[in-house]
């Protein structure tokens, strides 16, 4: 479990809107977003960063209808999701206003309480807020990204989804990344291992 506050919140580069001043206030507002489950992009991501995580019992490719199935749709209880992109592009090269999102680097999916849990041997997080129950979350990041683009994406979106409540991960040797973040925080008791360890054996 992973403490309140134990990652420090990313920076992120104020926003200079019509050639103006930079705003601080508006600050990440290009980089961190709401996106909806049926996002023919996180559709995308997600699929793929599900195969990338099991390539010792690999599902194959996984079709758009097969993902949104798996982890999207409103039976699997999905109801929201936040994304880490990129810092947004210009179409025309440096000196020119951003014309196009960046892509997506990092996304967490959150799930209803009483939905059926799609994430059998995916990496998922709850986060539990005051006295109400456990909100799971399927953490994941684009996984062409090099290694330590993915562990400082993880890490961003992390701090941000556990800043003010704790939030409760589970985690396999697949999970780079999100190890990455989270074992510095066990070293350093700002989060803890609840529950045991699993050991799966394959042929």
């Amino acid at each position: 479990m992973v403490e309140p506050g134990a990652l420090k919140l990313p920076v992120f580069p104020a926003k200079n809107d019509g050639g103006g001043p930079a705003n601080d206030e508006n600050a990440g507002s290009d980089v961190v977003m709401d996106l909806a489950t049926g996002s023919v992009e996180l559709t995308d991501v997600v699929g793929r960063y599900y195969t990338s995580i099991h390539g010792w019992d690999s599902p194959g490719v996984l079709s758009a209808g097969q993902v949104q199935k798996l982890f999207l749709d409103d039976l699997t209880g999905a109801h929201g999701a936040i994304v880490l992109r990129a810092e947004p592009e210009s179409a025309f090269g440096a000196g020119v206003a951003p014309s196009r999102k960046g892509r997506i680097r990092a996304f967490a999916v959150s799930y209803a309480e009483a939905a059926q849990d799609p994430m059998a041997a995916a990496g998922t997080a709850s986060a539990t807020h005051g006295d109400a129950r456990a909100t799971d979350v399927f953490v994941g990041h684009e996984p062409n990204l090099a290694a330590g683009d993915a562990a400082a994406a993880v890490r961003d979106l992390l701090a941000l989804l556990a800043y003010q409540h704790p939030v409760m991960l589970e985690l396999d040797d697949s999970m780079a990344a999100l190890r990455a973040a989270v074992e510095p925080l066990l070293d350093s008791g700002r989060a803890r291992q609840i529950g045991a360890d699993t050991l799966v054996i394959s042929d």
